[in-house]
């Protein structure tokens, strides 16, 4: 892993090891747990030093992933969302003019009304997401604990030590804590972390999406059930109600076909976004 590499340069190159620093300096960041605030170099911070080198590994594929991936696949969402609904307007339309000319200004609003829906399911999706922009942001909360936690033995074996010769003893016990538990296994662990966090938020998208959407739909339903209490026909008051009983008979008969259609065609979609969904991934965090 190349965080683990470039660690092991910065510990055995740097002042961790090589360049020289006073021996009561490096003795201190040990007894404090990798924090000293020296009076020639200034503050000194081993942890941000190893939470920042994953950090800036994942940097560039976290970003394009949170903030360009993501979106994408939102608004393909959105897209394929506003084409179903489109079509069903469509089909709606075409339906309701086969029954009566009249019908044709109740059902362009009720169409307009189907598109708005299209607005409202982006609104949510992005309050779904935002979730994840929050865990990107916070990418390094998540991860230097696991970070600090693989080096405070090391910090505490080293501060424990006394006499002559401690400093190269100290400077060795870091050279081989970095081949070994804090560097690639930290890192690894620290990846697994977010996959983790990830998966387990991945888990929750399809409860929330039950969540924020029925509100949308019971609009939707509201608005098509007053489209058929509400439309208007000429004639006297008794033939009013009589055509708009034969006529609101007649919706009722096709917009339950109409509305399964439409679900059919999500579900199919569906089905095809959870066959994708399966193909193996190559698990970035463990390659080498």
């Amino acid at each position: 892993m190349k965080a683990a590499i470039k660690l092991r340069k910065i510990v055995t190159k740097t002042t961790w090891v090589s360049r020289p620093i006073v021996w009561s300096t490096h003795r201190a960041l040990n007894k404090n747990e990798g924090v000293w605030k020296s009076s020639r170099a200034g503050p000194l911070d081993w942890n941000e030093q190893l939470n920042g080198e994953f950090v800036d590994m994942i940097k560039k594929e976290w970003s394009q992933t949170i903030h360009v991936n993501m979106p994408t696949v939102v608004l393909q969402y959105v897209k394929e969302a506003e084409k179903c609904l489109a079509n069903f307007a469509d089909n709606l339309m075409s339906a309701a003019l086969g029954i009566s000319p009249s019908l044709r200004e109740a059902f362009e609003y009720l169409g307009d009304s189907i598109l708005r829906n299209v607005r409202r399911l982006q609104v949510r999706a992005d309050s779904i997401f935002a979730d994840f922009e929050a865990v990107a942001k916070d990418a390094w909360r998540l991860v230097k604990p696991i970070c600090v936690d693989a080096w405070m033995p090391i910090y505490h074996i080293c501060g424990a030590e006394k006499c002559r010769g401690h400093y190269a003893r100290n400077k060795a016990t870091h050279k081989i804590h970095v081949d070994g538990l804090g560097g690639r296994l930290m890192y690894r662990e620290c990846g697994r972390k977010l996959e983790a966090t990830l998966r387990r938020m991945c888990a929750y998208l399809h409860s929330q999406f039950e969540e924020k959407y029925p509100e949308v739909m019971e609009g939707f339903v509201n608005e098509m059930a007053a489209t058929l209490d509400q439309h208007t026909m000429g004639g006297d008051r008794r033939s009013i109600r009589q055509k708009n009983s034969v006529t609101k008979a007649k919706l009722q008969g096709i917009l339950p076909m109409k509305i399964e259609a439409l679900y059919k065609e999500w579900q199919a979609d569906l089905s095809n976004e959870l066959k994708e969904d399966k193909k193996p991934e190559q698990d970035i965090f463990d390659s080498t």
